[in-house]
């Protein structure tokens, strides 16, 4: 998956909404994949939509494993401890 733009508590719901079209595929290959190279802001709301993602995607068997944070993401996580949670 890929997501691009601002993330925050408006676009959010976007995100759920693919997230759930993409979970059973997720689950099956044991990993879901989140492309976030083209998010070029992200707040505290977007910062619960991952890590609510990273749960749905526990739940249902796979791990969360985002790619290319832009510095802007990067800085926020960092700042957050999200980085411990989100990126490995």
């Amino acid at each position: 998956m890929e997501a691009t733009g601002e993330l925050d508590q408006y676009t959010g719901p976007l995100l759920d909404a693919a997230v759930t079209d993409a979970l059973d595929a997720a689950a099956a290959a044991g990993e879901l994949v989140l492309d976030v190279s083209g998010v070029h802001f992200c707040d505290s709301g977007g910062l619960n939509t991952l890590i609510r993602t990273h749960l749905r995607a526990r739940d249902a068997g796979a791990v969360l494993r985002l790619v290319s944070p832009t510095a802007q993401v990067a800085g926020l996580f960092r700042r957050t401890g999200g980085d411990r949670l989100l990126l490995r």
